[in-house]
């Protein structure tokens, strides 16, 4: 696959999906085991885009655990120092599970694709509206775009709507870096 263009990381590497009794969750909706929490999302993304020929580092360094406080910020660090050593790399993706309630219970968000139900995913895009610096917001908002053209064309309903925030998630590292929400 060459030299690795993508660098998938999970802020919040701990949560996951409904356990169904097939592990042990460490609190609410959150597993350290790998095989069910957003690792294994990353996993199956890189191996997807490694079969594509995109080079990928896919570092699972656990970020929330045991404090959650501090998980953006030590996050950054693993893309700086990813960065560092394949300066090759131009996207990182922050993959994420989307969590959604009405209050009193959990609202799956899905769609069919070829008969079969899958996950939607959402893309979050940062903004330097809180102050923080982050001139390139707007790259980033453009490559998210683009992403979410393809997957509509590709994978109709697949795709939830572009989420634009006022906080920057660590999105300033490249102009080609985007939170995804998964399911």
């Amino acid at each position: 696959a060459g030299k690795p263009l993508v660098l998938i990381v999970h802020t919040h590497s701990s949560e996951a999906y409904e356990s169904n009794g097939e592990y042990e969750l460490s609190d609410t909706d959150r597993t350290q085991d790998s095989n069910y929490n957003v690792i294994r999302v990353g996993n199956e993304l890189a191996k997807i885009l490694e079969n594509k020929g995109i080079g990928v580092v896919h570092d699972e360094t656990v970020h929330d655990y045991p404090s959650y406080t501090n998980s953006y910020i030590n996050t950054l660090k693993t893309i700086e120092k990813n960065l560092k050593a394949y300066p090759s790399i131009q996207i990182v993706f922050d993959i994420h599970r989307d969590a959604l309630s009405d209050g009193e219970k959990k609202i799956k968000l899905t769609t069919t694709i070829n008969g079969e139900t899958a996950a939607q995913a959402m893309l979050v895009c940062g903004t330097n509206s809180m102050g923080l610096e982050f001139d390139d917001w707007e790259d980033n908002l453009r490559f998210a775009m683009q992403i979410q053209d393809r997957l509509e064309r590709c994978y109709p309903g697949l795709a939830r709507p572009i989420n634009l925030r006022k906080e920057r998630f660590n999105l300033h590292a490249t102009k080609g870096s985007i939170l995804v929400e998964i399911g």
